[in-house]
This record gives structure tokens, C-alpha cells and sequence, in this order.
């Protein structure tokens, strides 16, 4: 996605609620942009507006954060991490702000409807591949855990259905 928009970062943060923080586990950069990869944040660094557009689903896109009334203040988390233009891009699953893809650009960029489109189907194609995933491993988990039962056992044991009859 990056590549193909030409953009400079893009990353997927998840969010925790209870503690107020976004992890962001891994990331892809260019034009020489540090990685953010392993970083925790508190969800304020969004701005209480902007964070709060996100948690009712809408996109964030901010095309000069110099000039932006919503960021154009000297303590913008958004200058500190050397970004001119970002775009995010909220997951929300059963009413709750799951994670944000995030697009950022080093120079001032217009996000278009295509550009916003094709993130969108993005987060939503990722979001799914990590929850087949993560099912996957949680049966996995089960599976291992039944067969240690099961091979750990030194007594025998029978299945009967409700008329005696072992199964």
C-alpha cells in the first residue's frame, strides 16, 4: 500500500481502551522515516478531536498538519514524528475503536477518494487475515492443550450417551 501510494509510512495500531494506548507492532517506512515498530502511545497523541471522529468510525485525513487547524499547534505529535500529511483509517468491531491504519507522508499530500477507498478496503482485507489468524492460533493452543490431557492420563476413560451405550 505504501509503494503503490507513494506515501512514506504506513503502520496498523491497536487499540486498548482500559490502558488509553495504541501499540504499533510493526510498520513499512521509506524517505528515511524511522520506524515506529514496537511503539505504545497514548490514544490523546490523536487529539481529542480527531480521536473522537475515529471512535464514531470516520476517516481522519489531514493533508498539511502545518496548516491544519486541527494540528497546527506546536506540541502536534504528528511534527514530532517528522510527518507532514497523514491519514488513518479507524477498524471498529462490536461498537469498539479496534485498531487505526495509518498512512503518513513527509511532505504535504491530498488525500484522495481513491487513496481513501483503497486504505479502507486495505484495513478491512488486514483485519481480517489477523483475526483468521489469531482464531487459528487460539485452536492450535486448544488442540495442543487437549492432546497433553489426553497423553498425560494414566487412567482410561468412556464416553456413554444418555441410554448407556458407550460411544
Amino acid at each position: 500500500l505504501g509503494e503503490y501510494l507513494g506515501v512514506s509510512r504506513v503502520f496498523f495500531c491497536e487499540v486498548d481502551d482500559a490502558k488509553s494506548t495504541l501499540s504499533i507492532r510493526s510498520d513499512w517506512t521509506c524517505n528515511g522515516l524511522v520506524s515506529e515498530a514496537g511503539e505504545t502511545r497514548l490514544l490523546d497523541s490523536f487529539g481529542a478531536a480527531s480521536l473522537a471522529e475515529l471512535r464514531c468510525g470516520n476517516v481522519y485525513a489531514n493533508d498539511d498538519v502545518a496548516v491544519d487547524l486541527r494540528t497546527a499547534t506546536p506540541k502536534d505529535s504528528d511534527a514530532k514524528i517528522n510527518i507532514r500529511a497523514s491519514l488513518a483509517i479507524p477498524l471498529i468491531k462490536a461498537g469498539q475503536l479496534t485498531s487505526i491504519l495509518n498512512l503518513h507522508q513527509i511532505e504535504p499530500y491530498h488525500w484522495t477518494d481513491e487513496d481513501i477507498v483503497l486504505a479502507q478496503d486495505m484495513a478491512e482485507r488486514t483485519w481480517s487475515a489477523v483475526e483468521i489468524f489469531r482464531a487459528q492460533a487460539e485452536l492450535k493452543a486448544e488442540r495442543d492443550q487437549s492432546r497433553y490431557i489426553l497423553d498425560s492420563m494414566e487412567d482410561g476413560f468412556g464416553l456413554v450417551d444418555r441410554h448407556w451405550c458407550v460411544q
